[in-house]
C-alpha cells in the first residue's frame, strides 16, 4: 500500500531541493535533504496514518498506560538527591504540571528523530558540548533502565544529557527507550501529536477529487439562475465552470498539462492557509468600529474568491515557468479577474466538500476507548450568519476559517507557553506557494506608465485594472492620474527598526499598547468591569425570551393567514427580516401588533426606580461580543505584522523593501500591502519604519536635526515632568526646548535604558521579561509609538556622541564597543557644541518624523475661498515665535543652534471646544430661570460623564469639511455618553436624551459661528449636486459622467453608479464532494428488458457561486421597480435610459435615499479629497525633484530630520502655489456645464439663488456671481495686490511686511519677530 500524498509529496520535496540549491538557500536545502533521506519514513507515517482513518490500525500504539503522577513523583524525588538533574537546572512547575497531566506509554524512538522535532533540543545540543562521562555512557543510552520522557506535545521533557552524548558519539540512527505522552506516541516523531489526525490524507482525497473532477469535466458552465434579473450591463449570463479554467489555465500551447497532484496539493494548502487567516484583523475584512476603536471583521466570501484566486494563479504560472523554462520577466498575467473568481469559489466548495465534517464514517471495533463509529473531525469551520449590510438590512453570508482541530494540528506546542500543538505547519510549509509579486520587495517593482489616459505599462504583478483602489466603485470610473507619485514612492526603500521592533513585539504581547490588543487576563477583567450584573443579565435574558416569544406568536399569525389565503409561507430569510423596514413581508396589523408587543417588552424596573432601561442593558450586551470582535481583531492584527516584518528581515538585513502603490479615484495614495506592514497602518506601528541605509543622515548630539528629535519626544510625552504645558498648542518650539534642558538628563537616562534593554532584548527575552515589571512607564500611552521611537534614537545619537572615534568607527560595525564607556549622559547645552569637536561623534540616522496638517480638509476649503481668519486658525499663517515680545539672548542663540521656530500651533478644534463652553453656560443659564434643581444636575452630570475641550469637538469638527449632516453631528455627539453612562444617568433622574439636547443646542451654535466657511462649502456641494440631478428632467438630455480636472493634472470622476450583486452558478458532481449533504430523490428505471423496475437514488449536483458587482441598467427589473412610484408621479421619464449616464443609473433616487450614501452627499467628501491628493501628488514631486525622499499617509508625511526645514517651506510654497492657480469651485461648474450642457451663468445663478435660501449673507448675495466663486482668478495680473478674500492670491493677508521677516541682530540682542508671518506650518509635527 502506497499513500496517495506520497508520490506527490516527494516530487515536490525534489523539486524545492533543487531550487534551494540553485539560490543557494542552504538552510531550506538542509531541511528538505532531511525529509528526503529517509523517504521510508515518510512513507510508512502516511501509510499508517491513513490505515488509522481506515480502521485498520490502532491509533494508540500497543503497552500499558503510565500515570503521569508516578512520572512526576518520581522526577520530583530524583530531584531532591540528584542535583544533575535537567543538565543541573531541574524541573520547572510548568514541566512537573505537563507530566502529571498525560498519561504514558513505553516505546522506542529514533535519536535523530527526537532531535530533528525538538526546537529547544537541537539549540541545546549546538550549544553545549557533552562531558567525558556523558560520552563513555553513550552507548549504553539505550538500554538504560531510565528513559528518555516525551511530552505529549512531542518535546523531551527529561534526558537532553544523554541524547546529547548520543548525538556526539555519533548514535543518531540507533533508537532509545522512551516514556511516550499518549498522543505523541505513534509511530515516530516525525507526525508527533498527529498521530490521529486526518489533514494529510484528506489533502490526498482533495487531490484526487479534484483530479477526477477535471478529468470529467466537458466545456462546464456558470450560468445566471433568472437571466431577466441580470443587468443589461452584466453581459455574461453564462460563463466558463471553475474546472474548465483550471485545465485551461494549466494546459500548455502543445496540449501538455501541468496539473499534478503536486499542484493540486499546493492549491489545497492555499485554501487553508486563506481560511487560517479569515480570523478578522486583515485588509479586506468589514470595518466595524467600537467607540473611538475600529476592527475589521472576517472576509466574506467574496474577498476569500479574490485571495485564493489570486494564490492559486501564481502557483499554476510558477509550475509553467518551471516546466518552461520562461523568464520571470516574460512571465504574465493570464487569468481574467472574473475566471479567477469563478476558479476560487470552485476550489472553496471542493474544500468545503472534501475538509468538511466527514459523512463517511469509520467502523471500529467496540472498545474502551470510545464509540463504534468515528467521526473525522472538520479541517474547516463554516458558519451561515445573519449579518447587516451597510443599509441595515440582515443578509446570511456564509463565514469561513479553519476550525479548532485543525489550528491545533497546525500549532507549534509550547509547554512553556502552555500551548498545545502537533507541528502540522512543517507539513504545510513543505508546500509553501509562490510569494505574491506585489507584496512589497527587495527591489523595485517596475513603474506604472500612463500615455493618453491610458495606462500602457504596469508593475510586475499588477494589471492596468490595479490601477484604481476599491473593486465595486472605481470598475466603472474614469479618473485618470499621473503616476508619477506612484513610482517616487515605489523607488524609495523603506526599512524596520530592529531594537523598536523586538521592544514592541514583546512588550505588545503583554497588552503595554492599546492598539495591540490586551492580554487575556486583561480583557478577561474588562469584560468583568463593563459586562452586566447578575440581575441586570436577569432583565435582558427575560426580555430575549418575551421578544423570542411575541416575534414567533406573530410570524405564527402571518403564517396562518397564509395558509387561509394559498399563499407560501415565510422564507427563513423573510422570518429573520421580519417587522424591519423596507424588507418586512408581514401585513401591516400583524406587525404593528408585534411592535406594541416589543415596547412593552423593553420596560423594565431597577429597585422600583427607572421604567425603559432594558434598552440600555441591551447596548451594554452587545458590546461584550464587539469587543471580542476588536481584541481576536486586534491580536490578529499584531501577528500579521510580525509574520511580515519577519519576513523583511529574513530577505534583507534592514528589512528595507520596495512597497507599490495605486490611487483611488479621487487620487488618493493608498499602499498595496496586504500585510499592512507600512506607515499608512495607524498606531504604533507605522513609527517603527525608517529610510534605507543609503540615505542615512549624520545627526550629531544638540544639532538642528537632533533639536527636531527631540521636540517630538516633548510633543508626544503623556505625562510632562512637573505637570508642565508642553503640548503644540500649548506651547512654542522655544518653551518646549526649555523643558527639554531642565529634564535633559532624565530623558537620557530613560533613552539609556531602553536603548540597552531593547537592543539585548532583541536576542534574548529573558532581558524582556526582567523588565516588563520596570516598563510600567510605558504603559497607556496615547502616542506610545513616536514617543518611544524618538526616545530611542536620542540615545544612539547620545551615544556615539559619548564614543570616541576609533571605537564609534567597531561600533558601527556592529560592535557594542560604545556602551563600555562610562558616562552620566550629562546634559549638553545646546547652541554651545561644536559639531566639529574631533572626540564627538555623528550617529547614521535613518529616523523618520511624522509632519501632518493639522485640520487638513478644512485648509484647503478656507484656501480656497480665501479666508484669512480661518488659515490662521488652521496653522496655514502663523507668526514665527508666536509672541510679540523681544527675545533674550539665550533664546536667540537657541533659535539659530537650530531650536525649532514654531509659534504655538493654531487649535481650531480648542476654538471650538471654547465657544461650545461659553454657549453651554448660556444655555444653563437659561435653564437656572426656570429650573434651577434641573439645571444644577446637568451641570453635575456634565462633569461626571462628558468629555472636555477638544476631546469632544475634535470627532466632530473634523467630519464638516467632508459633508457631514447635523443628524450624523448629533449622533456623533451623543455617542459621548455609553450605555452605562445612560443607565446612570436614569437613576439619577435625569433624560440622558434632554441633556444631551442640551449640549448640542450649544454645539451646533459654536459649530456655526466657528466653521461659516466650511458649511458654506457644504451647501454650496449641495446646491451643485440638486443641478445635475435635475438636469435630465429639465433639459431632456442625458447627462455625461462628471469629471472634474485635478489640482495634479489630472481627472476625478465624481459619478458613482447604482450597482447590484448578481450571481452566476456552477455545478459539481456530489462525488467529488463528498462532506457536502445534498438533497436525494428515488427514481424508477428498468433493470433491463423482461427484468422489471428497479428504485435508483439519484443526488443533486452541489452548486457554486460567483458574485459580482454590476452598474444597473434602465431596463433592468429592479431600476424599473425603483422607480415606478416616481414614474407614476412624474418625477422620473417612463424611459429611464434618460436618466442613465453612459447606460448606467446613478446612486441617486430611489437608489440614494441617504444622503452620505448617495452621489451628491459624497460631493463634499470626493471634492476635498481631490484637493489634498493634488496637494500630496505635487508634495511629492517636488521633494523628489530637490532630494528629499517621503513616506506618506495622505495628509501625513514621514522626513528625515535634516530634511524637516527645507520639505516645511516647500510645502507652504506647493500650499500656496496649488490654491493661487486652482480654483476647485470653477472647475466643477464647467464640469457640470460639459455634463449637462446647462449654461455656466444658468448654474451660477442656480447655485447662489440656493445658497441665499438656506444661508443669506446680504452682501455677498448683493454681488452676482461672488458666492458661487467661479470668477476667482487668483493669478491674474489686476488681482496680484487685492486681498484673498476679494480674490487675490491667498498670502495676501492685508498685513504690513508680512513675508519679509525682520533680520536678528544678535549683538544689539533686539528682535520682533513675533510680527513675522510664514506659510511653513501647513505641517507640524506632532
Amino acid at each position: 500500500m502506497t499513500s496517495k500524498l506520497l508520490g506527490p509529496m516527494i516530487t515536490h520535496l525534489s523539486q524545492t531541493l533543487a531550487d534551494a540549491l540553485v539560490r543557494k538557500d542552504t538552510k531550506t536545502a538542509k531541511q528538505v535533504e532531511k525529509v528526503l533521506r529517509n523517504p521510508r519514513r515518510l512513507e510508512r507515517d502516511l501509510i499508517a496514518l491513513e490505515k488509522i482513518q481506515k480502521g485498520e490500525m490502532a491509533p494508540i500504539a500497543e503497552g500499558d498506560l503510565i500515570p503521569g503522577k508516578e512520572i512526576a513523583k518520581t522526577m520530583e524525588e530524583n530531584q531532591l538527591v540528584n542535583q544533575n538533574v535537567n543538565g543541573g537546572k531541574g524541573w520547572d512547575e510548568d514541566t512537573i504540571k505537563h507530566v502529571k497531566d498525560n498519561d504514558f506509554r513505553q516505546s522506542e524512538e529514533k535519536v535523530q528523530d527526537l532531535i530533528d522535532y525538538d526546537p529547544a533540543l537541537k539549540d541545546y545540543i549546538k550549544s553545549n558540548p557533552a562531558d567525558n562521562e556523558s560520552l563513555q555512557s553513550a552507548d549504553m543510552s539505550k538500554t538504560v533502565i531510565e528513559p528518555i520522557i516525551l511530552g505529549a506535545d512531542g518535546l523531551v521533557k527529561d534526558g537532553y544529557k544523554r541524547i546529547n552524548a548520543m548525538a556526539k558519539a555519533g548514535l543518531g540512527e540507533s533508537k532509545i527507550k522512551v516514556l511516550a505522552g499518549e498522543s505523541s506516541n505513534f509511530p515516530s516523531i516525525s507526525l508527533s501529536a498527529n498521530a490521529d489526525d486526518v489533514v494529510l490524507e484528506r489533502m490526498g482525497g482533495f487531490v484526487e477529487n479534484l483530479r477526477t473532477l477535471v478529468d470529467d469535466s466537458v466545456n462546464t458552465k456558470m450560468k445566471t439562475l433568472n437571466a431577466t434579473n441580470v443587468s443589461t450591463t452584466f453581459p455574461p449570463i453564462e460563463r466558463t465552470g471553475a474546472a474548465n479554467i483550471l485545465k485551461t489555465a494549466t494546459t500548455l500551447e502543445n496540449g501538455d498539462s501541468v496539473l499534478d497532484e503536486t499542484l493540486m496539493t499546493g492549491l489545497a494548502v492555499d485554501i487553508l492557509k486563506v481560511f487560517k487567516d479569515n480570523t478578522g484583523g486583515k485588509e479586506g475584512g468589514r470595518v466595524f468600529k467600537q467607540g473611538d476603536q475600529q476592527y475589521l471583521a472576517p472576509k466574506n466570501m467574496n474577498k476569500l474568491q479574490e485571495d485564493i484566486g489570486n494564490a492559486a494563479e501564481r502557483r499554476i504560472l510558477a509550475k509553467i515557468e518551471k516546466t518552461k523554462g520562461v523568464s520571470e520577466k516574460d512571465l504574465k498575467r493570464t487569468m481574467k479577474r472574473e475566471d479567477k473568481s469563478a476558479l476560487a469559489s470552485g476550489l472553496i466548495t471542493m474544500a468545503r466538500g472534501n475538509f468538511g465534517n466527514n459523512r463517511d464514517v469509520v467502523s471500529l471495533p467496540e472498545n474502551v476507548f470510545g464509540p463504534a463509529n468515528l467521526k473525522r473531525p472538520s479541517l474547516i469551520s463554516e458558519k451561515k450568519v445573519y449579518t447587516k449590510n451597510d443599509k441595515g438590512i440582515t443578509q446570511k453570508e456564509l463565514l469561513l476559517t479553519t476550525s479548532d482541530f485543525y489550528n491545533d494540528w497546525y500549532r507549534t506546542p509550547s509547554i512553556k507557553r502552555n500551548i498545545k500543538g502537533s507541528n502540522g505547519k512543517r507539513w504545510i510549509d513543505l508546500f509553501e506557494g509562490p510569494i505574491d509579486p506585489t507584496l512589497p520587495a527587495v527591489r523595485p517593482h517596475g513603474k506604472w506608465k500612463v500615455v493618453d489616459g491610458k495606462i500602457v505599462e504596469t508593475p510586475i504583478g499588477l494589471l492596468p485594472e490595479d490601477f484604481l483602489a476599491g473593486r465595486d466603485r472605481s470598475k466603472y470610473s474614469l479618473s485618470t492620474y499621473d503616476p508619477e507619485v506612484l513610482n517616487i514612492l515605489n523607488k524609495t526603500a523603506v526599512g524596520v527598526d530592529p531594537e523598536l521592533y523586538a521592544g514592541w513585539k514583546f512588550l505588545s504581547n503583554e497588552g503595554f499598547f492599546k492598539d495591540n490588543g490586551m492580554t487575556n487576563v486583561q480583557f478577561n477583567k474588562t469584560l468583568e468591569k463593563s459586562g452586566l450584573e447578575d440581575h441586570e443579565m436577569g432583565l435582558v435574558m427575560n426580555y430575549f425570551k418575551d421578544i423570542a416569544s411575541a416575534k414567533a406568536n406573530h410570524i405564527a399569525q402571518e403564517n396562518a393567514e397564509r395558509l387561509k389565503e394559498g399563499i407560501p409561507p415565510l422564507t427563513r430569510l423573510e422570518e429573520v427580516n421580519a417587522f424591519k423596514p423596507k424588507v418586512n413581508k408581514v401585513r401591516k396589523d400583524i406587525t404593528d401588533a408585534y411592535k406594541e408587543a416589543s415596547l412593552d417588552a423593553k420596560e423594565g424596573t431597577k429597585g422600583g426606580k427607572i421604567d425603559n432601561i432594558v434598552e440600555d442593558l441591551l447596548d451594554i450586551y452587545g458590546t461584550l461580543p464587539v469587543a471580542r470582535d476588536v481584541q481576536q481583531s486586534q491580536r490578529s492584527v499584531r501577528k500579521r505584522l510580525i509574520k511580515e516584518i519577519e519576513r523583511r528581515f529574513n530577505l534583507q538585513d534592514n528589512a528595507e523593501v520596495h512597497t507599490l502603490y495605486k490611487f483611488d479615484y479621487r487620487g488618493r495614495v493608498y499602499s498595496i500591502d496586504p500585510s499592512g506592514a507600512n506607515v499608512q497602518t495607524g498606531g504604533f506601528v507605522r513609527h517603527m519604519f525608517r529610510f534605507p541605509k543609503e540615505l542615512g543622515i549624520d545627526i550629531t548630539y544638540g544639532d538642528p536635526s537632533f533639536l527636531r528629535i527631540v521636540d517630538d519626544l516633548v510633543l508626544f510625552e503623556d505625562f510632562p515632568m512637573g505637570g508642565a504645558q508642553i503640548g503644540k498648542s500649548k506651547s512654542s518650539g522655544l518653551e518646549r526646548n526649555a523643558y527639554w534642558k531642565i529634564n535633559e538628563k532624565k530623558y537620557l537616562k530613560r533613552a539609556k535604558e531602553i536603548l540597552e534593554v531593547f537592543e539585548e532584548g532583541k536576542n534574548n527575552k529573558e532581558i524582556f521579561k526582567q523588565y516588563k515589571n520596570k516598563a510600567k512607564w510605558l504603559r497607556n500611552r496615547k502616542d506610545a509609538g513616536p514617543y518611544m521611537s524618538a526616545l530611542l534614537e536620542i540615545g544612539r545619537i547620545r551615544r556615539a556622541y559619548d564614543t570616541p572615534s576609533k571605537q564609534n568607527e567597531l561600533f558601527e560595525q556592529g560592535t557594542t564597543l560604545g556602551k563600555a564607556i562610562q558616562t552620566d549622559y550629562s546634559p549638553v547645552t545646546s547652541g554651545v557644541m561644536s559639531v566639529e569637536t574631533p572626540s564627538r561623534q555623528a550617529y547614521r540616522s535613518t529616523f523618520a518624523l511624522e509632519f501632518d496638517a493639522p485640520q487638513s480638509g478644512s485648509q484647503h476649503i478656507l484656501a480656497q475661498y480665501g479666508n484669512t481668519e480661518g488659515l490662521f486658525k488652521t496653522s496655514v499663517f502663523t507668526e514665527t515665535e508666536g509672541k510679540k515680545r523681544l527675545l533674550s539672548s539665550d533664546e536667540l542663540a537657541d533659535l539659530h543652534a537650530g531650536v525649532p521656530p514654531e509659534s504655538i500651533a493654531p487649535d481650531l478644534y480648542a476654538d471650538i471646544s471654547v465657544d461650545y463652553d461659553d454657549f453651554f453656560q448660556v444655555v444653563l443659564a437659561d435653564l437656572r430661570a426656570t429650573d434651577p434643581a434641573k439645571a444644577q444636575a446637568f451641570e453635575e452630570a456634565t462633569k461626571a460623564f462628558m468629555k472636555s475641550g477638544r476631546n469632544i469637538t475634535k470627532p466632530i469638527v473634523m467630519k464638516i469639511p467632508y459633508g457631514a449632516g447635523f443628524d450624523g453631528l448629533k449622533a456623533g455627539l451623543f455617542e459621548q455618553l455609553t450605555s452605562r453612562n445612560r443607565l446612570q444617568l436614569k437613576e439619577a433622574g435625569i433624560d440622558p436624551t434632554e441633556l444631551m439636547n442640551v449640549h448640542w443646542s450649544a454645539m451646533e451654535s459654536a459649530l456655526k459661528k466657528g466653521l461659516k466657511t466650511q458649511f458654506e462649502f457644504r451647501e454650496w456641494m449641495r446646491a451643485y449636486g440638486k443641478i445635475y440631478e435635475n438636469a435630465p428632467m429639465e433639459t431632456g438630455v442625458a447627462r455625461k459622467p462628471l469629471l472634474v480636472n485635478s489640482p495634479s493634472g489630472g481627472v476625478s470622476d465624481f459619478t458613482i453608479y447604482a450597482t447590484s450583486v448578481e450571481s452566476l452558478r456552477g455545478k459539481i458532481n456530489p462525488k467529488r464532494v463528498p462532506d457536502i449533504e445534498v438533497k436525494s430523490s428515488t427514481r424508477r428505471e428498468s433493470k433491463g428488458k423482461g427484468l422489471g423496475m428497479r428504485d435508483v437514488k439519484v443526488f443533486e449536483d452541489v452548486q457554486y457561486t460567483d458574485t459580482g458587482i454590476t452598474a444597473l441598467g434602465p431596463n433592468d427589473i429592479k431600476t424599473k421597480k425603483a422607480y415606478q412610484k416616481a414614474i407614476e408621479k412624474g418625477k422620473a421619464p417612463k424611459d429611464l435610459g434618460l436618466l442613465a449616464v453612459d447606460g448606467k443609473m446613478l446612486q441617486e433616487g430611489p437608489f440614494g435615499v441617504q444622503e452620505q450614501k448617495n452621489m451628491y452627499g459624497a460631493l463634499a467628501p470626493n471634492a476635498t479629497h481631490n484637493i489634498d491628493a493634488g496637494f500630496l501628488q505635487k508634495l511629492v514631486i517636488a521633494a523628489d525633484k530637490i532630494g528629499i525622499p517621503v513616506m506618506v499617509v495622505h495628509d501625513a508625511f514621514f522626513i528625515r530630520p535634516t530634511d524637516i526645514d527645507a520639505f516645511r517651506k516647500l510645502s507652504g510654497e506647493i500650499f500656496k502655489d496649488l490654491h493661487n492657480g486652482y480654483n476647485l469651485r470653477k472647475e466643477m461648474i464647467d464640469s457640470l456645464h460639459e455634463a449637462t450642457g446647462i449654461p455656466v451663468t444658468t448654474i451660477i445663478k442656480k447655485i447662489e439663488a440656493d445658497l441665499a435660501d438656506k444661508m443669506p449673507d446680504l452682501a455677498s448675495d448683493a454681488i452676482e456671481g461672488s458666492r458661487s466663486g467661479y470668477y476667482i482668478d487668483r493669478t491674474k495680473a489686476e488681482n496680484i495686490t487685492k486681498l484673498s478674500q476679494d480674490g487675490g492670491p491667498i498670502e495676501n493677508i492685508g498685513f504690513d511686511d508680512m513675508f519679509s521677516p525682520k533680520g536678528d541682530d544678535i549683538k544689539e540682542r533686539s528682535t520682533t519677530r513675533g510680527d513675522d508671518i510664514t506659510m511653513d506650518n501647513v505641517i507640524r509635527g506632532g
